[in-house]
């Protein structure tokens, strides 16, 4: 890159003398010789290439940079990956009012419990966290919403949760039940679980009723 800018700024040089020559003859009334035209032209012609290989050169190194660009992307996600806590095992149970048994029908499921478990992190301090539990039916939309929001580390606005809960994180795995209470009855279809940790998103599951 270097010695190709050197050979521009030379070749430049060179093209602006030789032109100047030519500039004084035409104005002096003096016939330019057809060397010297040669001379000029070839100068012309390899600031052409100069060029050219300049332009090659200046887009090899955006796409070196480019691809910097985007391991450091990469890189940085993967240290913020490290900051925060992910859930395991997460098991999703639905059963009636006033009974343990389960069930899977839409129409008679009055709870939805969420239970998961912490994946050690020594990085995280212990201590307390925040855990929301979002409930999304099959068209996104929170289902059994508290009032209650929080806003997502990776979003731009507060969202509603269907349970909050304050977590005692103990660098151990120790299992986590956090209970839905559903006012209204449910409809049969997909439901997503988001399980999120001092806004973080730690994990998702889902389950279909019938």
């Amino acid at each position: 890159m270097k010695r190709t800018v050197i050979s521009l700024v030379v070749l430049i040089t060179l093209f602006i003398i030789q032109d100047n020559v030519l500039y004084a003859q035409v104005k002096k009334g003096k016939p330019t010789k057809s060397k010297e035209l040669l001379k000029c032209e070839k100068v012309s012609d390899s600031l052409i290439v100069v060029i050219q290989n300049l332009e090659a050169e200046i887009s090899d190194i955006k796409g070196k940079n480019e691809g910097l660009s985007k391991e450091n992307t990469d890189f940085l996600k993967q240290i913020e990956s490290v900051k925060f806590l992910t859930v395991t095992n997460i098991k999703v149970e639905n059963s009636p009012e006033g009974k343990t048994e389960l069930t899977n029908k839409a129409k008679s499921v009055s709870k939805t419990t969420v239970l998961f478990e912490f994946m050690p992190n020594s990085i995280v301090p212990t201590g307390k966290k925040t855990v929301n539990v979002v409930l999304l039916d099959s068209k996104g939309k929170v289902v059994s919403p508290t009032n209650k929001k929080f806003k997502p580390i990776s979003g731009n606005e507060d969202i509603a949760c269907s349970a909050e809960m304050q977590v005692d994180y103990k660098e151990k795995a120790e299992k986590i039940k956090i209970g839905i209470s559903h006012p209204k009855k449910l409809i049969p279809g997909k439901y997503k679980v988001e399980i999120y940790t001092n806004g973080y998103l730690s994990g998702r599951s889902d389950f279909v009723l019938e």
